[in-house]
């Protein structure tokens, strides 16, 4: 459920095409992004669809994505986001990066996913060269909150259903 219009970090938790998400880019208007994902080694926003409708690009388990609800949005409004594909994954093998880059505040930031269909918990998987914490935008406020061991805005190491995260590379990993 996306519940006003704005810019959503999700996953998609089956193995099908990114039109799943609904109304796809040039579907919308022409010329219209509404789905990116996020290039660490390039410190940007990726448009992974182009020009297409979405219908040929292929979901990547655990993989983040930006998706945008509201007037030409994948969807108008608030509103379930009702996806469908072949299978639901029962493992996902997620790639994490630094780049040799600028330095700035997004090198080694990747936007990684839960493609599960329950709640992933953060404190049991692996995290070599990676942070022991993840951020997750919160779109009513229009900040990151964390969670980390130590303390941090989140007090669950679990990530919900559906739900993109950011975590940060602290070597090569």
């Amino acid at each position: 459920y996306v519940n006003n219009e704005g810019w959503y970090n999700l996953s998609m938790p089956m193995d099908g095409t990114l039109d799943a998400f609904g109304t796809v880019n040039t579907q919308v208007a022409s010329g219209t992004r509404n789905i990116y994902s996020w290039d660490e080694s390039t410190e940007s926003w990726v448009d992974i669809v182009g020009a297409s409708d979405g219908s040929t690009t292929l979901n990547t388990a655990g993989q983040g994505y930006c998706v945008y609800v509201g007037t030409n949005g994948v969807t108008g409004s608030q509103s379930v986001i009702s996806l469908s594909g072949t299978s639901i994954y029962t493992s996902a093998a997620v790639s994490i990066t630094r780049q040799p880059g600028s330095g700035g505040p997004s090198q080694g930031w990747n936007l990684i996913a839960n493609p599960f269909t329950c709640g992933l918990d953060f404190s049991s998987l692996s995290k070599a060269n990676v942070n022991n914490a993840f951020s997750v935008y919160d779109k009513t406020s229009g900040t990151y909150l964390t969670y980390a061991q130590s303390g941090g805005d989140l007090t669950s190491p679990v990530v919900a259903p559906m739900q993109a995260f950011w975590v940060r590379a602290i070597g090569a990993a």
